[in-house]
Parts: C-alpha cells; structure tokens; sequence
C-alpha cells in the first residue's frame, strides 16, 4: 500500500484542490503536478519517446519494458496534465508538452554533458582564490561555457515572455505580431475569430505566406454584440482569407493553438488541464529554436488535411474559462 501512495497519486484530489486556488496562483499547483507527473520513471520514459511519437505496439512495449497496464497508466497521466495527445493513431507532445521537455528534461541532459567542464572550473575557483590573474581568466572561462551551456539547452535567444490570462489578450497579442509578419505566418488554433483573421488577412496582403489549420469559426462576445453584420464581416475575411494565393486555409478537429511568425517570434494557448475546451493561459516570446519546432508540428498536423473549400457556420458565446 505504501508503494501505490507514491506512485500513484490522487490526481484528481490535486486537480480538485488546484482548480480551487485563486487564479492568479494556479500556475504553480500545476507546475507541482507536471513535476509530480515526471517524477516517475515510467512517465518520465514515455514522455521522452513521445517526443517522436509513440504507440502501444508489441514492440514498443516489449524494448522498453512495459507492461500495457504501466503503459497505460502512466499514459493516461501525461494526457491528463496536458502534455501529451493522440494525434493520427500516435501519442506526441502537446505545444506545453513541447517546451516542458525541451526546458526540463532534454535541456537537463545537455547541462549534465557540460558537468565536467563546470567542475573543473569550480574545484580552480577554490584553489586559487589568491591568484587575482588566474581567477580573470577563470572568470572569463566560466562565461564562455556558461554560453554553450545556453546554447546546448536551445533557449540562448529566448526573449522575455509576455503572459495572457484571456482568450482576448492572447488574440489581441497574436494579431499584433501577425500584422508585423514579413515573410510567414502559421496559425493552428482550434477557434479563429475575426481578430486572428483579419490579422491573417493583413500579413497576406502585405505579401506573407500564411498557412492556417483551425477547428472552427468563433466569435467571442455577448449576444448582444454578435449581430448579423458582426457574422458577415467574419465570413467575408474567411471568404478573402480562402481564396488569397498567399493563404493555404486547412480544417481539422485540433484542440489547441499556436502562432509561429517569421521562424522566430510564437504564441501558445495553453488549455486547462481539467476542461480542455477552457482557456488557461497564453504564453508570447520569442525563440528561433521552438519557432522550427512548432513549425514541423504543423507540418506533421497537415499531413492529409484537405484544404478547406467550405464555409462552416459560426459558433458565439465567451470561450468558458477557468477562474
């Protein structure tokens, strides 16, 4: 009984007890629960072959040692905290997934190469404390694998990130650095509204290629504010927006969303864990190294879907949202 208490925790008592927390501290309850999540070694396994997809197959489970029961378990886990989803009969990484790995653990790794050089440096620091020239020269070595270190982890250009608390602070914000695209603009987003698109609109006609991937079309207000003129003027852009030769406009059932702009700067929703419909948070910055990243996860999401050729019909109301 004392082995399933730690490696099986009650998560829904924790995402309970987390949900309860004022919103301006949600963040690191969840942090918590990633962190609890990862902690176990067969989580940890499958979150890393994720990285490349992964399936149940007998192989699979046979060269890694699982059982489908650990399999599952620990599976089922990494769903539920966000991190991975099952796209086209194989678990990858969610955009949240996506950064996890690469800040906590495959960043981890690569700092963990660099041990030797940076005990080197500290056992010279506590040697020659007296030696004023030695330790410049320390202190400038130090620099210098501090700096590959960054670069290793892939986050030496990250610039600093912007938060989003609201569906209309994040679509205010990817609107506003898809207007000032200059070469491309790549939008996957399981809702676009008139902000999204118009920005869309505005990057195409600059001359930007803009390739587009959405669930539906939605726009956010009270029905007050949702007339008929509101509906035909987002119909109009998406008619615009589907026939530009700059624009490849795609549909599928996907349930979350990211921006990449000109391979550097990006935008990710991320979900509630609890109520994937809910918007929790948005993140802003800039990276190169993501940028590409979330690029081919488009790529990869693409793959076989059609370019749309049909108007859906719009759905309104405020996107529910976790307080």
């Amino acid at each position: 009984m004392r082995r399933n208490s730690i490696y099986y925790p009650n998560y829904t008592a924790l995402l309970m007890a987390y949900e309860k927390q004022p919103r301006e501290k949600n963040h690191q309850p969840y942090a918590n629960l990633i962190f609890l999540t990862l902690s176990n070694e067969d989580a940890l396994k499958i979150f890393e072959l994720a990285a490349k997809g992964i399936d149940a197959t007998a192989s699979v489970l046979y060269e890694n040692h699982f059982t489908k029961k650990r399999y599952y378990v620990r599976l089922r886990k990494l769903v539920e905290m966000g991190l991975v989803v099952k796209e086209n009969g194989a678990y990858v990484h969610t955009p949240l997934g996506s950064i996890v790995y690469e800040n906590q653990v495959a960043s981890l790794k690569r700092i963990l190469a660099k041990k030797g050089s940076l005990e080197i440096l500290s056992d010279l620091q506590r040697r020659n404390k007296s030696d004023k020239a030695l330790q410049s020269a320390i202190l400038d070595l130090s620099q210098e694998v501090l700096k590959d270190v960054e670069t290793a982890i892939g986050f030496s250009n990250l610039k600093p990130i912007k938060l989003m608390k609201t569906w209309g602070e994040f679509t205010n914000q990817v609107s506003t650095i898809s207007v000032l695209a200059r070469a491309e603009v790549y939008i996957a987003t399981r809702s676009i509204d008139s902000k999204i698109a118009g920005a869309a609109l505005k990057a195409a006609e600059k001359g930007c290629v803009v390739e587009i991937i959405y669930n539906r079309i939605r726009e956010f207000g009270t029905p007050n504010e949702m007339n008929s003129k509101t509906r035909e003027e987002l119909l109009n852009v998406m008619d615009l927006l589907r026939a530009h030769p700059k624009v490849r406009l795609r549909r599928s059932g996907i349930l979350y969303s990211f921006f990449v702009i000109d391979k550097l700067s990006v935008a990710i929703e991320i979900p509630h864990p609890g109520v994937i419909d809910s918007f929790f948070l948005g993140v802003s910055f800039q990276s190169p190294n993501i940028a590409t990243k979330l690029e081919d996860c488009f790529e990869e999401i693409v793959k076989g879907v059609k370019i749309d050729s049909a108007v859906p019909a719009i759905s309104s109301g405020n996107l529910p949202q976790i307080k």
